[in-house]
C-alpha cells in the first residue's frame, strides 16, 4: 500500500475514489496458474505507482531513470489481489484533475501497453484510509465498487454521485480557467449514449444501456485497433465484452474529434 507521507486519514473525510479489477481473473489464474499471474500483478502495481506520479526524481547510480517522487502523489493506493484502489487526499479541484489523471495514465497503463483487461468505476463519498495498519472502508469505495460491477467494457464508469459533486462548481469552473494541460483535462471525462451496462437479476446477467458519464483514456497517438488484443479469445463469456469496448472506443475517439 502506498501513501503520500502528509496524509493520515484515520477521521472520515470526503474524497474521490477509482475501484479497477481484471476482467476474467478466474479464467486468467485457471490458464496461467498464480506464479505467471503473480508476475502480472507486479507489473500492475508498478503502472498503478507510476500512474500516481506528479513529479519525478533521477535514480541514482542509474543514467537516465527516473522514479516517482514519493511525497509528491495524486493520491492513496492499495492493491487486493487483482483489484486496485486509488483514493484523492480531498474533493478540490486539484484533487479532481488528479483522479482524472490517474485513471487515464493506468487504463493506457493496463489496457493498451500491457495488454490487461482493466474495467472500473469512480465514486465519491467519505473515507477512513488508514495507512499503517491497512484499512480503508467508507461510502466512496462502495459507490466506485458499484459502479465498476456494473460497466460492461473496459474502461472506467463515473457515479452519479460523483457527477452530482464536481459538475457544478468544478467542471465548469475548469472551462473557465487557464492553466497547463487545462484541453488534456477536459477531455478525460465524457458523456456518452448507449454506455454497455450489466446488472444481476434473478433470470442471470442482465445487458442494457445507458447515457452516462466515463473517463476517456484514450488517446491520438493510441492505435484504434487494439480492443481485440486484450482478451484471451478462450473466455468466451467476455466476447460481448469485447464487442462493447470496440463500440466505446469509436465513441471516445468520435468525441475527440
Amino acid at each position: 500500500m502506498w501513501t503520500n507521507k502528509k496524509i493520515g486519514v484515520e477521521k472520515a473525510q470526503n474524497v474521490f475514489v477509482a475501484v479497477f479489477d481484471i476482467v476474467g481473473f478466474k479464467k486468467i489464474m485457471d490458464d496461467e496458474g498464480t506464479q505467471e499471474v503473480h508476475k502480472k500483478l507486479k507489473l500492475l502495481q508498478a503502472i498503478a505507482y507510476n500512474a500516481m506520479a506528479t513529479t519525478y526524481l533521477d535514480v541514482p547510480g542509474k543514467k537516465n531513470t527516473k522514479k516517482p517522487d514519493p511525497l509528491k502523489l495524486r493520491g492513496n493506493l492499495a492493491l487486493f489481489s487483482d483489484t486496485i484502489l486509488f483514493s484523492t487526499h480531498a474533493d478540490s479541484p486539484v484533487d479532481f484533475i488528479n483522479l482524472l489523471m490517474f485513471t487515464a495514465n493506468f487504463l493506457q497503463g493496463t489496457i493498451v501497453a500491457a495488454k490487461i483487461p482493466i474495467r472500473g468505476g469512480i465514486g465519491y463519498g467519505d473515507i477512513v484510509w488508514e495507512p499503517r495498519s491497512q484499512k480503508a472502508l467508507g461510502s466512496a469505495i462502495i459507490d466506485a465498487y458499484i459502479n465498476e460491477q456494473s460497466l460492461a467494457s473496459l474502461g472506467c464508469l463515473v457515479s452519479e454521485n460523483f457527477i452530482k459533486k464536481v459538475k457544478a462548481p468544478y467542471i465548469y469552473k475548469f472551462l473557465n480557467l487557464d492553466f497547463p494541460g487545462l484541453e488534456k483535462v477536459k477531455k478525460r471525462i465524457v458523456e456518452l449514449d448507449n454506455v454497455p451496462l450489466q446488472r444481476n437479476t434473478p433470470q442471470g446477467k442482465d445487458y442494457y444501456e445507458e447515457k452516462r458519464w466515463v473517463i476517456n483514456w484514450f488517446d491520438d497517438h493510441l492505435s484504434e485497433d487494439i480492443s481485440g488484443t486484450v482478451f484471451p479469445s478462450s473466455i468466451k463469456k467476455h466476447h460481448l465484452k469485447l464487442k462493447n469496448n470496440s463500440n466505446m472506443l469509436e465513441r471516445m475517439i468520435r468525441n475527440r474529434e
